[in-house]
């Protein structure tokens, strides 16, 4: 008697049963190639000489997706989850072991989604590398103090103590921003992955003069901007400060920093108020030897917040027997912290000292708001009115910075940063630069609205 045999079952159970792993662990390999394939594209741009802000959005992108393979690739090994349990305890026909996955999967994945696009590790990896480096001159009569390291020193937030005044030169890093990204998404642009850090060459008073002018010289238009920065400014921010309004104005003559004694806190107004009057006698002789070395139609003064209180005063105390027609093609005061009499008082130094005289002010100003309140006395910087032989420019709601208070206008908008570009490379007046018109009824000027 013969048997047939016949596949029970079990057998197919069996067989189904390790397809499916079969397939599981496959898709399990798939994903991890997928999330390799992520994170190369993501740091694909890292080994190329150049590429776009665009590119590099997109690899922010693709590096905040690589974990969400390996999430799935984690449900799918797992199992039913408790939530699946929970769930089938439910009377919803939906909820199943691939609904809990799923939910499980919008959560984690979300979750790692959102913390890996705001953390940002490539911009953070960027931003720790420079994109320019700009060579700048300094002045200081800051107080020096021993470095880190032997023979190092630094210049601290108090005055020189016999009132020495420091010469030097140095190179500035400028940074990338994560704001980079969303200004221009196209722009092809190289990245050096070397890092520089400030490097500061002390020189002799004598030196410094002939190195200005001859930077000046080879310069296309052969002028130079001497930068005094304002309140609350250690002398490494300002040397930040003004690398920048260099990389920002593309001016490729000599930038010179002057920084007086300003404090590293918001509390020490009082005491960066005393020191930029001690400061005064400093600035005016810089401004006379570099009115001699450079010439009066290539120095260009700029001053912002406080600084302007201590150009202005430097200007104003000029010895009349120094000064012999126009020593300044352009002073530029910048939300400047000086009263209305004080100004007043010196205006006419002023008009007979520079070429052109350009005031950028805004009313919508917080710091200047503060230093109204503590001196009960207008401020300059605020006041959008009209002034005989000036240009007052009102750059009102055009500082695009949240943590400028609407004081760092100088350096945070593009449209204050374009118009002071047209002064200073074409040496234009306000009716003939791009993005201005005449108030009607304040007397000065305004940007226009786009």
């Amino acid at each position: 008697m013969s048997t047939v045999g016949t596949i029970g079952p079990d057998a197919g159970g069996g067989r189904a049963s390790a397809l499916y792993k079969l397939l599981r662990y496959g898709a399990v390999f798939l994903l991890f190639a997928v999330c390799v394939e992520l994170m190369r594209r993501a740091f694909a741009p890292l080994s190329q000489d150049q590429f776009s802000f665009g590119d590099l959005f997109i690899s922010r992108l693709l590096l905040a997706a690589a974990p969400l393979p390996i999430i799935i690739a984690v449900l799918t090994v797992a199992g039913t989850s408790r939530l699946s349990g929970r769930l089938h305890q439910t009377n919803f026909p939906l909820a199943n072991a691939f609904l809990s996955r799923l939910i499980t999967f919008l959560v984690f994945g979300g979750a790692a989604f959102i913390a890996l696009f705001f953390f940002d590790p490539i911009g953070i990896y960027a931003s720790a590398h420079s994109k320019a480096v700009i060579p700048f001159f300094y002045v200081t009569d800051r107080k020096t103090a021993p470095g880190p390291t032997p023979g190092l020193v630094i210049f601290t937030d108090d005055p020189s103590i016999q009132g020495n005044v420091s010469y030097g030169m140095g190179m500035a890093p400028i940074r990338w921003s994560r704001s980079d990204v969303f200004q221009n998404l196209h722009s092809k642009v190289s990245l050096s992955w070397n890092k520089h850090s400030d490097a500061l060459q002390g020189i002799s008073s004598d030196e410094f003069y002939s190195r200005v002018a001859l930077v000046a010289g080879a310069a296309e238009h052969r002028d130079t901007i001497l930068f005094v920065h304002g309140f609350h400014n250690q002398f490494g921010q300002a040397i930040n400060t003004t690398a920048r309004l260099a990389y920002d104005l593309k001016f490729t003559g000599p930038i010179i920093l002057y920084s007086w004694p300003s404090g590293s806190a918001v509390s020490s107004y009082d005491r960066d108020y005393e020191n930029a009057d001690w400061s005064v006698k400093h600035l005016q002789e810089v401004l006379l030897k570099l009115s001699v070395t450079i010439g009066a139609q290539n120095l260009n003064l700029i001053a912002h917040s406080m600084g302007a209180r201590v150009l202005v005063n430097a200007i104003d105390s000029l010895p009349q027997s120094d000064v012999r027609g126009q020593l300044f093609n352009n002073i530029v005061l910048a939300a400047a912290d000086i009263n209305e009499a004080q100004f007043s008082q010196a205006s006419d130094a002023l008009r007979s000292s520079s070429r052109r005289i350009t005031l950028y002010v805004s009313t919508w100003d917080a710091a200047l708001l503060a230093s109204y309140g503590l001196h009960k006395m207008d401020r300059i910087g605020m006041q959008p009115v009209q002034r005989q032989g000036m240009d007052v420019i009102n750059t009102e709601g055009r500082d695009t910075s949240l943590r400028g208070f609407n004081h760092g206008y100088l350096f945070d908008s593009q449209p204050v940063l374009f118009d002071l570009s047209q002064l200073l490379h074409d040496n234009l007046g306000p009716e003939s630069r791009r993005g201005i018109r005449k108030a009607d009824h304040q007397g000065c000027w305004t940007f226009k609205h786009r």
